[in-house]
């Protein structure tokens, strides 16, 4: 059987489902669960007295390979960064001190935010110059591009659609994951 994980944006081929069916009782209990090739246990649902409960696989590591989302939390974004690229960059980042020289050109004058960079990484999309301030960048996604252990990074940049304020603009997002992340690349979407 093929199984799609909404969770993993992932569809999985040869699957095994088990499906139970029981009339008898409200509570009854598990109803499905599929089983995926090198993967394992990839859906779960149960009927409970509160009504159906489903369970998804959001990410796993398969023979040191990486699969699934990143969990990741936005710690800045905005419209103007000083840091001193001219063009969309993506930076990763994962020590205090390379992150801090970062900060500095980004916020002068201002801390960086405390992350734990024995667990986590921060990512940092910059658009690059952008002729006023009706422009923003947001990370939408953040994914393991398995079997590489790379993660692609899913930006939506919306554009102005009526008068916007003249002075240029260099839209920007930074997030801390929830783990190491070592090598990115982009996905880029206008809207």
């Amino acid at each position: 059987a093929k199984y799609y994980d909404a969770q993993m944006d992932k569809t999985f081929y040869n699957c095994i489902r088990f499906t139970f069916v029981n009339n008898m009782v409200a509570d009854a209990g598990v109803e499905e669960f599929v089983l995926a090739p090198n993967y394992g246990l990839v859906h779960w649902s149960e009927q409970s007295l509160i009504g159906s409960t489903n369970a998804e696989l959001m990410s796993a590591v398969l023979a040191g390979k990486h699969a699934g989302k990143v969990i990741f939390n936005s710690i800045d974004q905005g419209p103007k960064s000083q840091h001193p690229t001219t063009d969309a960059m993506l930076f990763v980042f994962n020590s205090a001190s390379t992150f801090g020289a970062f900060w500095e050109q980004h916020k002068p004058g201002t801390e960086a935010p405390a992350v734990d960079f024995t667990k986590q990484s921060v990512i940092v999309v910059i658009a690059g110059w952008r002729p006023n301030w009706g422009y923003s960048v947001a990370i939408q996604n953040v994914k393991w591009n398995y079997p590489y252990n790379k993660v692609v990074v899913s930006v939506l940049e919306t554009v102005p659609t009526g008068p916007t304020p003249n002075p240029m603009s260099k839209p920007y997002n930074i997030v801390v994951t929830q783990e190491k992340v070592q090598n990115a690349t982009m996905k880029w979407k206008t809207q």
